[in-house]
């Protein structure tokens, strides 16, 4: 249904919804080809050089990286980037970043760690309150005898 007429709040920017074009199977082979051998050069690091160096920008790349066709061209390349942030060509705390984003591997295991810790800290302190717990119930204990005992003695 149409606004009422009059309504200032729905007149819109007149452009209608933005298109998310993307190319034919056979263009999409090509660029992907294409950045397996961009991803395989010494000064190649991040997906974003690639496409922009193409003209292409991020909702692009987005709607290229979904499609079956291009979607192992995408795999290997990363696959390629991920050597270079393994082997110590890029600085270590960006190359971590990089694979707990970009290597499920790591990210799984990285998860599964934090986990495994996470448990172990809930079981000490479960342990160190028991213990608390212990030491205080015996030092009542101690404080009742010692009063027990003074009032006795008066």
């Amino acid at each position: 249904m149409a606004a009422p007429i009059g309504n200032k709040f729905a007149v819109g920017h007149g452009k209608g919804r933005p298109r998310t074009v993307c190319p034919d199977d056979e263009e999409l082979i090509a660029l992907g080809e294409d950045l397996v051998q961009w991803a395989a050069l010494p000064e190649s690091t991040r997906f974003c050089q690639w496409y922009t160096s193409k003209w292409y920008i991020e909702s692009d790349w987005d709607s290229f990286r979904i499609k079956d066709v291009f979607f192992p061209y995408y795999e290997r390349a990363r696959t390629l980037l991920g050597d270079k942030y393994i082997n110590g060509t890029v600085n270590p705390s960006i190359a971590q970043r990089f694979l707990r984003i970009y290597t499920p591997e790591v990210k799984k295991d990285e998860n599964e760690l934090l986990k495994y810790k996470a448990e172990l800290a809930k079981e000490a302190m479960t342990q160190a309150t028991e213990e608390q717990s212990a030491r205080f119930d015996n030092l009542i204990k101690m404080f009742e005898k010692k009063t027990h005992v003074t009032s006795n003695d008066a």
